[in-house]
């Protein structure tokens, strides 16, 4: 595990994720100590789509803070989250995110609770950082950020930025 050390391998899952994560799956930057991935548009991924809905007010402290942990960090995710990276998550509107020129800033996410792991103790916190051109006028697409806090170390362990969308008829 010493060459993945950015990764906390415990379980066959875990280490099937790192494997992917180190052979191309995503990919992992490192800014202030954080763990950064790049999520292409729609892949699954364990915390944000497996783990239980997380219920608003149970996770209010939480969510204070997530908003003060990332001030401190905010900046150096910014620095990675550049309008080439965004452009590469883009899976089904790669002609319209051509002209893709500039992520939002990072600075104010309005992070919410998403999902939660009683049993490692971590929240799923999201926010919706822009709306991003479209290949059809049924689908909206946004761009998100999901940070992975462990409540036990009081630290935003991971962050993910990806694309998200749906289907409005």
């Amino acid at each position: 595990m010493s060459a993945l050390p950015i990764f906390r391998c415990r379980s066959v899952l875990r280490v099937f994720l790192c494997t992917l994560a180190y052979c191309g799956g995503f990919v992992v930057a490192r800014a202030a100590g954080i763990d950064i991935r790049f999520v292409p548009e729609m892949e699954r991924m364990e915390e944000v789509d497996r783990w239980a809905g997380a219920q608003g007010k149970g996770y209010a402290e939480d969510r204070k803070l997530v908003l003060a942990a990332w001030k401190e960090v905010g900046g150096s995710v910014q620095k990675k989250v550049t309008p080439a990276e965004v452009i590469k998550l883009s899976k089904w509107a790669k002609a319209q995110m051509q002209g893709y020129a500039e992520v939002p800033a990072l600075d104010r996410p309005d992070f919410q609770p998403h999902s939660a792991n009683a049993a490692e103790n971590k929240v799923v916190f999201e926010a919706t950082m822009q709306v991003l051109p479209t290949h059809s006028p049924l689908v909206t697409r946004w761009l998100k950020l999901f940070v992975v806090y462990d409540r036990g170390r009081r630290v935003i362990e991971r962050v993910v930025v990806t694309i998200r969308g749906e289907v409005q008829e």
